[in-house]
């Protein structure tokens, strides 16, 4: 049946006194072991004593006639978890003044032996001030005043404030003694205690003054997927902690505490368009029909209704470049319900998709709407798409640019809409199986390479720079983000690639050049833009840069006879300025490619100094010349190398050439 929470005289309090009561929060975050199968009897533990010990037992009840269902255990000293709570462990010694809190002595918060008044302080470093904004009823500015100690609260605040530390410090505690990470309990504001009208959080915000979005809309399947999602807003709103490998918001124990889940599930079910992407199971027996946790979680309704609000919230980011508000949030709702309709025909549509760029920063404030996609600076609001791992990485720099932070997640976040198509197929036993197709083949990765081309040829330093794609997540209303590609290293400075802030002058020029080389395409070049890539931003060791330097000659130039010689001629007529220059050019890039080739075959060996050198002079070279290429002669950037060559070795244009070449096989 629902939630069976205790009904307490401090509704998002603790336990009072030690008669053997359980705090709201240890009844709802019942063993996290719930999350193995979502419904069932808990089974105790070999440390467990059940209801009696005060700490376990059932999270939600199997119906009167029910088995008890065996759940995994999620204890085990190897999982994330200990690590994650041990790290956010001390936080809870702050939460109250007048406690040492520790793994053996800690004591519930809000028990008859913790008296003192909440401290609230360390609150923004584990909520985030959107989070306590919203709870709070209060602005984000008069809560960073407050926080600073330059203004006061008023006192409904400051009670909601007060409820918060006490959740966080059971929360806390929660996480170390049950090997859980942090992240996967914040869900516990999104739960609804039984007889209360609303979640957690949207109660503590009621009861500071705010208000909360009421759905109205006529569609039924609309309006129960607003008001279950608006449940779910708060949750967004807090900052990941970073430490948990999935940072999606679950949604499984908050719908099943919404007294009109039942109903929801049945909606998605009888959805002509749904029910196509979510066949129902088989019920499994009087078992499961009796059991109201297992017939909602059995149906595939958890699945989409979690896929609709991530989508939801993080296209709604994405676009406004903020967090959005509950209104904007529910609004988002009917677009994510029409695209997944849409999906389920068949249809195609465009999907919001995310690339985390590293290596550069754009100036303070700066957005670059290109053909690409929109380049935004970077902000916790895209924490939930990126890897945690990458997440962890930062580099603190001093440059002739001045102290700056660089983060291995991507200081620059490129925002595109991409074309996809649904296949759906169907397998024997009535078992349907679908995955994205793109629209346009190759789409998402020639977006990459235009943007990553744009940002090393805009920009005249030193050292080469690139722009390095580090993840890209697809957002979809019927699945869960797909993340990739998955990187072993998401170090800064894995290569030779500097880590550079652009100017504002930079910026316009990067975003001039995604467009020109989005109109003109890659073309025959594709090969040397993905190895100009790899030398500058992949390619660890000065040989390999050196060898993919001089590919991008090849695919340049390098078809036809005498490769050498081609491929020589043509860049020094293709950059010299003069006589001098080009007859210097061409020595230069002969003694190049003759000594790539004797390394490659093995017949030379360089120190790592000679190859350094070398990919120096070839790399300045490659650049040069895929820089004149766009800007001069992007008519031949479509033709292949050895109409190239000719061109650029007769000084003729390409259509002469071909004219000359149609009339030669007449």
């Amino acid at each position: 049946g629902p939630l069976e929470l205790p009904v307490t005289d401090r509704p998002f309090g603790h336990a009072h006194g030690s008669g053997g009561r359980q705090s709201y929060v240890g009844h709802a975050l019942r063993d996290l072991r719930i999350r193995a199968s979502g419904f069932g009897e808990q089974v105790p533990g070999d440390d467990e004593d059940g209801m009696a010990d005060c700490d376990d037992g059932a999270w939600s009840r199997a119906a009167a006639g029910d088995s008890p269902v065996a759940l995994a255990d999620s204890r085990e000293n190897d999982r994330p978890g200990r690590a994650c709570g041990q790290k956010l462990y001390p936080y809870t010694k702050n939460l109250r003044h007048d406690q040492h809190m520790s793994r053996e002595s800690a004591q519930p918060a809000g028990s008859s032996d913790n008296q003192g008044e909440a401290d609230t302080s360390i609150l923004p470093t584990l909520l985030g001030m959107e989070f306590i904004s919203y709870c709070t009823n209060t602005g984000k500015t008069e809560l960073t005043d407050f926080f600073s100690g330059n203004s006061d609260f008023p006192s409904r605040a400051r009670e909601a404030l007060s409820n918060l530390a006490d959740i966080c410090s059971e929360i806390l505690r929660y996480s170390v003694e049950h090997n859980t990470p942090v992240d996967f309990l914040w869900d516990i504001f999104g739960i609804r205690q039984d007889g209360q009208t609303s979640a957690l959080a949207n109660s503590i915000r009621l009861n500071a003054g705010g208000k909360m979005f009421v759905p109205t809309t006529r569609d039924d399947l609309l309006r129960e997927l607003q008001a279950a999602a608006v449940e779910l807003y708060p949750i967004f709103l807090i900052t990941p902690s970073g430490q948990s490998p999935i940072e999606r918001i679950s949604a499984s124990r908050s719908l099943l505490s919404y007294p009109s889940a039942e109903n929801l599930v049945n909606l998605i079910s009888a959805d002509v368009d749904l029910r196509n992407l979510y066949p129902q199971r088989d019920a499994g027996g009087e078992a499961i029909e009796s059991n109201r946790a297992a017939r909602i979680l059995t149906s595939n309704a958890p699945n989409l209704f979690e896929a609709i609000i991530n989508y939801a919230y993080h296209n709604a980011a994405l676009r406004l470049l903020r967090a959005p508000s509950s209104e904007e949030y529910c609004v988002e709702i009917l677009e994510a319900l029409r695209v997944a309709r849409s999906m389920a025909k068949g249809h195609r549509v465009a999907l919001p998709v995310s690339i985390g760029l590293a290596n550069l920063k754009l100036p303070e404030g700066t957005i670059i709407e290109s053909a690409a996609g929109r380049l935004i600076p970077y902000s916790q609001i895209y924490d939930r798409l990126a890897p945690m791992r990458a997440r962890q990485h930062k580099v603190n720099l001093h440059s002739d640019q001045g102290e700056h932070q660089f983060y291995g997640v991507g200081d620059i976040i490129c925002h595109a809409l991409v074309k996809f198509k649904l296949d759906i197929q169907s397998h024997p036993g009535g078992v349907r199986g679908w995955h994205l197709k793109e629209v346009v083949k190759e789409d998402l990765e020639s977006r990459q390479a235009a943007i990553c081309l744009a940002a090393t040829l805009i920009v005249r330093h030193e050292l080469p720079i690139a722009v390095d794609p580090v993840w890209v997540t697809v957002l979809s209303p019927i699945s869960t983000p797909m993340l990739g590609p998955w990187r072993n290293d998401y170090t800064l400075q894995r290569a030779m690639a500097p880590l550079r802030v652009l100017s504002v002058e930079q910026a316009k020029d990067w975003q001039e050049w995604i467009s020109r080389i989005s109109k003109c395409g890659l073309g025959t070049v594709t090969i040397a833009a993905r190895r100009l890539q790899s030398a500058i931003a992949e390619r660890t060791g000065p040989v390999d840069r050196f060898v993919d330097s001089v590919m991008i000659w090849e695919n340049m130039f390098g078809s036809g006879g005498d490769v050498s010689l081609r491929i020589a001629a043509s860049l020094a007529c293709f950059l010299g300025e003069s006589p001098v220059d080009r007859a210097n050019l061409y020595e230069t890039v002969n003694t190049l490619y003759r000594l790539r080739s004797q390394v490659v075959h093995g017949s030379v060996q360089l120190s790592d100094g000679e190859a350094a050198v070398s990919a120096e002079k070839a790399l300045d070279i490659a650049i040069r010349g895929l820089r004149v290429l766009y800007e001069l002669h992007p008519e031949m950037i479509s033709a292949s190398a050895r109409d190239r060559s000719l061109c650029t070795m007769l000084q003729a244009d390409i259509e002469s050439l071909r004219a000359a070449q149609k009339a030669q096989k007449k």
